[in-house]
Formats: C-alpha cells, structure tokens, sequence
C-alpha cells in the first residue's frame, strides 16, 4: 500500500511539474508578443532603391558645380551641369520600371506624340494583346479572377501557337500517308478558325485596320 501511495504522489508530482513548465512557456511566450516580418518590398520600389544608391555611389567623388563659379565664368553653362555617371540597369530593374514586360519582353509602347496628338486613337494588333496579357498577370499577381476579353484573347493565341506548332511538325514529314493527311487537313481548317477569331479579337469593331 505504501509502494502504491508512493508511485502515485510520484505521479501526481511529475504531472504538476509538466503543468507548471507548459504554463511558464505560455506566459513567456505571451509576454514575448507576436513576431512581424517585414514584407517583401514591391519591385519598383526596390528597383529604385537599388539603382539610386548605385547612382550615388558612382558619383561619390565629383564636385557639384556652384552658382558662384557659373557667376565668375561669365554665364558659361558648362560650369552649371553636372554630368552624372549613370550606372547600367539590372534586368530586373529594366522590368520594375517598365522599360521591358515583367518577363523582359519587348513592350509594343504607343508613341506618346502621336498619343498626344490623336493621331493613334487605337491600339495596333500587337499592342492589344500585350494589354491583354499584362491584364491577365496583373489579375493573378492581385488573386482576381481573369476577365473573359483577356483570357479569350490570350487563349485562342495560345491555341493557334500549338496548331501551328502541329503543322510545322507534320509539314516536315517526307512520307505523308493518308492519316497523316487526313489530320494535316483537320488541323489547317482549325488554324483558319482560330486565325479568323483572333483577327475578330485584335481588330474589334469600329477599328480602322
């Protein structure tokens, strides 16, 4: 009986113990406050960041020219410029300011001029699909759903590649049988449709080309 009294005041002890230590590490953990994390900081704004203090680095040794020496230079406007080294662009810093697409494209860009002047009043072919894909990434980047004009341009383009593609594969093949023909001739009727819509898509009614 003693054994047993003895085993359960053990027990009693050992469980107390483990309560006393859990709820230390509970006070300490509250008492710690919760942990922030910064978070990532957008492209342009690291973009710009970057690139400053590169600039400001590579300009730490020049003389900013003064207006009293343009004064005693009599008006010469050599001696107020300052000719910054401007360091090159990363890829991604070229991306972050627009300068290329997200993934380094080319941007088919509307002349501002001719913006300014009316004299483009609508989007080229090529321009119209680059809207419709940065539509497209700016939706999914935001976690919004894709808007039907944008996924319908982007999909029938995506379709047409992969027929194309198709084509290009079996127009190669030396020895056309029948089947192969046969599927030659499925698939440039699909690619006729397909370039009718998206000539539909990127020529939308009203345009002038």
């Amino acid at each position: 009986m003693a054994a047993i009294t003895a085993a359960l005041i053990g027990a009693a002890a050992t469980a107390g113990t483990a309560a006393y230590a859990a709820n230390q590490q509970s006070q300490a953990a509250k008492s710690a406050g919760p942990v922030i994390r910064p978070g990532p900081q957008d492209p342009l704004s690291e973009a710009m960041r970057g690139y400053y203090a590169r600039t400001t680095l590579a300009n730490a040794t020049k003389t900013y020219p003064s207006f009293k020496g343009y004064l005693e230079s009599g008006g010469d406007e050599a001696k107020a410029k300052f000719d910054l080294d401007m360091p090159a662009l990363k890829p991604s810093e070229m991306a972050a300011f627009g300068f290329t697409g997200p993934r380094g494209e080319v941007i088919p860009g509307a002349d501002y001029n001719d913006a300014a002047s009316g004299a483009q009043k609508e989007l080229s072919p090529e321009q119209i699909m680059y809207l419709a894909k940065e539509r497209r990434r700016k939706a999914v980047t935001r976690g919004m759903p894709v808007g039907p004009w944008s996924q319908g341009v982007i999909t029938t383009d995506n379709r047409l590649r992969k027929t194309q593609d198709k084509l290009d594969y079996l127009h190669g093949i030396d020895n056309v049988t029948p089947r192969i023909q046969r599927r030659t001739d499925r698939l440039e009727d699909r690619e006729a449709r397909l370039q009718g819509r998206q000539q539909r898509q990127l020529n939308p009614p009203g345009s002038n080309k």
